[in-house]
């Protein structure tokens, strides 16, 4: 990925909800996070995807884009503008809340190798 918002992915993820309260109608519920410092990258509001479903259990698969974050340099936190030939290894890091204040585990992707020369 080239850096700063010049490139992003897909992420797909399965969910299941066995409680049936996955989604919002007023608030984020989908949290991804830059795995180099843990800092919050984007949110995401999924709305209430109970209508359709019987029962409690919830299923599905959601596909969130994400753009690219700024490189760092070594303290982990000061984006680089550019450098050539530096890359930084990226991971995201993914939670759910749901509407009963439950977080779900926090998934990581594969490492992304972010090209800090752009």
């Amino acid at each position: 990925m080239k850096q700063n918002g010049l490139d992003s992915t897909y992420i797909r993820l399965s969910y299941r909800d066995n409680d049936g309260d996955f989604g919002s109608l007023d608030s984020t519920n989908v949290f991804v996070y830059d795995g180099r410092n843990d800092s919050l990258l984007i949110t995401y509001m999924i709305p209430d995807l109970s209508a359709g479903q019987s029962g409690n259990l919830q299923e599905g698969e959601l596909i969130l884009c994400v753009k690219s974050p700024c490189c760092f340099d070594t303290t982990g936190y000061t984006c680089l503008s550019s450098a050539a030939g530096i890359e930084n290894n990226l991971q995201f890091h993914i939670n759910i809340i749901d509407r009963a204040g439950h977080q779900s585990n926090t998934i990581q992707t594969e490492s992304v190798i972010l090209e800090c020369n752009y």
